[in-house]
């Protein structure tokens, strides 16, 4: 036997406190835990839980008709999925993959290093933009000059590395305008210790031109070197695979319309399945999430089909808005709205009587 002296054994603050609940009711206590309900709730959550389970097998579903879509290009306009980690180089001018039925898949990145340098270049300002902006309030700041040295520092490593016949001739005079005026802009700023709106503005101003034929000549190299390494899979296909093939441009909200990946598609897939094959999905972050978007979308069309129908004007509509951007439940909202504003709906606010 130990001779050691045992600890004292105490009651913890949260021991003695429990003491409470020895004067509550078993049916007090009963009540959280009773999350099923009585019968009212236990029936709504029977309906529910038909909806969820049927919720799971359609995202299965989805999933699988989505790789069951053959012929498939994803059209995504930043680095691979598995290749992140230069988070900052983004927007390379399209990489394209390619599915096929037998397994087969091909990934190609068709423009040239100098897409990727003019639009470097163009950006400089947003860059500059982003770093000075917050202070144009604020005269006496220099919250910013760290960050514009840091800049200052970049444009000059490139502008000592630019050699008389780096580029042809186009993107050279691009290069040296921006390069040179806006090392000049930045050094201006910092000896000043001052930076403005209306000074930053005219920076802008004097690489207006410079930007806008960078953004041109970059749309050139892009669309004659997408529309060859395309055109060579349509080629590749024949006319009659190309007819089914989908397209899945990744995007976000702020370029999601008329981008250059979708005009290219535009342009090269068949006219008469083009409107139905061709899809931009927003906010799609990932060549598999562009799988599932496209799984649903196709599963979709059938299910609309199936379930509502097309033989009168309320059924197309419907199914037209499981095969659009359009929400299904879209004509139904109008309409309630309709009736509240006209006074039929009965939850509708009392008209105000008029003065007389």
């Amino acid at each position: 036997m130990s001779t050691d002296p045992l600890w004292p054994f105490e009651d913890g603050d949260t021991f003695r406190a429990a003491e409470n609940f020895h004067q509550m009711t078993k049916d007090a206590l009963t009540g959280p835990c009773a999350h099923r309900g009585g019968a009212d709730a236990a029936l709504h959550e029977s309906i529910v839980d038909i909806h969820r389970f049927g919720r799971v097998e359609y995202a299965q579903n989805i999933r699988k008709v989505g790789r069951n879509v053959y012929p498939l290009i994803i059209a995504r306009d930043n680095e691979p999925d598995q290749d992140r980690g230069d988070i900052g180089r983004q927007g390379l001018g399209g990489i394209f993959t390619l599915y096929l039925a037998n397994g087969e898949s091909r990934t190609i990145q068709p423009t040239p290093a100098a897409y990727e340098r003019l639009k470097c270049l163009s950006h400089i300002p947003l860059g500059l933009f982003t770093i000075l902006s917050p202070y144009f309030g604020d005269a006496q700041a220099q919250g910013w000059m760290a960050k514009a040295k840091v800049m200052a520092t970049k444009v000059q490593e490139a502008r000592r590395r630019l050699t008389e016949d780096a580029f042809d001739a186009r993107e050279q005079r691009i290069a040296t305008v921006i390069l040179k005026r806006s090392y000049n802009y930045i050094n201006r700023i910092l000896s000043d210790v001052r930076c403005t709106r209306e000074g930053f503005e005219v920076y802008a101003a004097s690489i207006r031109a410079e930007i806008r034929d960078a953004m041109d000549y970059a749309a050139e190299l892009q669309m004659d070197a997408c529309m060859e390494a395309l055109g060579a899979w349509r080629d590749e296909l024949g006319p009659a695979e190309w007819r089914k093939l989908h397209v899945v441009v990744t995007t976000i909200w702020p370029v999601s319309e008329h981008s250059p990946r979708w005009q290219l598609f535009r342009t090269l897939m068949d006219p008469e399945t083009v409107d139905t094959h061709l899809i931009v999905g927003e906010g799609v972050k990932s060549v598999e999430e562009a799988r599932d978007l496209l799984g649903r979308i196709v599963a979709d069309r059938l299910a609309s089909r199936l379930i509502v129908g097309i033989d009168d004007e309320r059924g197309r509509r419907m199914t037209q808005c499981l095969s659009s951007r359009t929400d299904v439940v879209a004509d139904s909202a109008y309409r309630a709205l309709q009736r509240r504003q006209s006074g039929e709906c009965p939850f509708a606010p009392p008209k105000r009587a008029e003065a007389g």
